[in-house]
């Protein structure tokens, strides 16, 4: 069978015949009330054409999507019942967040006692830097990712976590300044007082990013922070690259009906895992005068399953790529934060 060419019956129509056709359905009503207004700069159109973009497509921002099933446990008498429901959950990437030097000697303990080898894992510490894992770190396995604690895990083989602080969707460019700004930090004062190359502190950086419910502009603004992180990264000489990100759900991601937040955690993984999440943790949903269940953790863990293994998430290189509106929308925001890091960074 003759292979057809679709190209020819289906030819390319300009945007001003589009917006000819899109002003007649509205019936008088302007383009411009159909706007969204982000910010008093950032202004995104609610039609978007090929001819809007005057460069090349973006690269895929990786070849595939696979990244960590994660979870979290807090300090607890039940690190051991935690540890075991996750890794019977299909778990790959746990998180132990621990305040105290009492409470990671705790978690260590349990951890060489109920999952040795875990496939991941992830120190919570706090900000402060006041905690140092090493004197209390009693399991072989080691912390491949640290939030908080000392800051020179970037330099000892840990990737070291920076934390963008938890911001609304109104604040999404802040965001993206935020981790920018703190990449820059990490990797300045690595590479100036450690005498270590910028390639080398870049590869042990992660960053942790929150989610809310506006699903496309989420998208954009993981992609849009993996565009800026490549200017950086090419300032400092080293070859751009896709940063790690770490994803959770915001607060405000979660509406009060919890079985709707059950349904509406697919589509907030989703924006994480097109958005280019290397490691993605769903927050179980609260019952009412239940707070979290085995029940509520199941279905947070069995979203990402059936995104990875059903949906087959992990197998798509970047299915976002070529849509014009996340990609346009991915450049203004990266677009509108550089231009502000290049004003107020020295």
């Amino acid at each position: 069978m003759e292979r057809e060419n679709l190209f020819s019956d289906f030819v390319p129509v300009p945007k001003a015949e589009w917006l000819a056709k899109v002003e007649a359905d509205l019936k008088g009503k302007p383009l411009e009330a159909l706007y969204w207004h982000l910010s008093d700069t950032l202004r995104i159109d609610p039609f978007a054409h090929p001819q809007d973009r005057s460069h090349l497509p973006d690269a895929p921002v990786q070849l595939n999507r696979q990244w960590w099933v994660g979870a979290a446990t807090w300090q607890t008498d039940a690190w051991g019942q935690q540890l075991e429901e996750m890794r019977a959950g299909g778990v790959q990437s746990v998180r132990l967040v621990c305040t105290t030097a009492e409470h990671l000697a705790e978690a260590a303990a349990a951890l060489a006692a109920h999952w040795p080898d875990v496939p991941h894992l992830v120190l919570d510490l706090p900000a402060d830097g006041a905690l140092n894992w090493r004197a209390e770190w009693v399991c072989a396995k080691q912390p491949d990712w640290v939030c908080g604690g000392v800051s020179d895990d970037v330099v000892l083989g840990v990737k070291r976590v920076l934390c963008v602080a938890e911001m609304s969707c109104e604040e999404v460019t802040a965001s993206l300044y935020s981790a920018l700004y703190a990449g820059a930090q990490a990797l300045e004062q690595a590479v100036g007082k450690k005498e270590f190359l910028p390639a080398q502190v870049a590869s042990h950086l992660a960053f942790r990013f929150w989610v809310g419910p506006s699903y496309f502009l989420e998208i954009a603004r993981l992609r849009a922070f993996a565009l800026l992180w490549g200017h950086l990264l090419e300032a400092w000489g080293v070859p751009a690259c896709k940063p790690l990100i770490e994803v959770h759900f915001a607060q405000e991601a979660y509406g009060d009906d919890p079985y709707h937040n059950m349904i509406r955690a697919t589509t907030l993984a989703m924006s994480a895992i097109l958005g280019g999440a290397d490691r993605l943790e769903v927050r179980p949903v609260q019952l009412p005068q239940k707070g979290h269940t085995p029940f509520t953790r199941r279905i947070a863990r069995n979203v990402q399953h059936i995104l990875m293994l059903e949906s087959h998430f992990d197998k798509m290189a970047d299915p976002v790529a070529g849509s014009w509106y996340v990609e346009q929308l991915a450049d203004q925001l990266a677009q509108q934060v550089w231009t502000q890091f290049c004003q107020e960074y020295s």
